[in-house]
């Protein structure tokens, strides 16, 4: 529980700014453009990003999470030289401190929130 609380700490506004304007730009959009029922439409397109944004959320806990560590690792000597695999994996420890799962976190919210409006309405 402390660590999930710690994690709700790495929550930058600026950086949750940014996420939800550009995932609520197409939704906006699309709404805009449609002729009749834009709340409708609003709601499906969201509905569409949320989903797609828990997928993408999924994949980036596992990178969070260092399943694909040993991946980049080769990945990247094999572009320039690099540090010894263990001080690597000791940076990348350090970087996931401070991460936040964004896409996950929103996807939830926007997908909670879709359902429970429609379920309302």
């Amino acid at each position: 529980m402390k660590e999930l609380l710690n994690r709700f700490k790495n929550i930058h506004p600026t950086t949750l700014l940014t996420h939800v304007i550009i995932t609520m730009i197409y939704p906006a959009a699309k709404a805009v453009r449609a002729e009749e029922n834009k709340f409708i439409v609003f709601l499906d397109t969201l509905t569409i990003v949320a989903m797609l944004l828990i997928i993408v959320g999924v994949f980036y806990r596992l990178v969070l999470k260092g399943d694909f560590d040993r991946v980049q690792y080769v990945f990247n000597r094999s572009l320039r030289p690099q540090k010894p695999f263990d001080a690597y994996e000791a940076d990348r420890t350090e970087e996931r401190k401070t991460a936040f799962n964004y896409p996950l976190w929103l996807g939830i919210f926007y997908f909670a929130a879709c359902a429970l409006i429609g379920f309302l309405r």
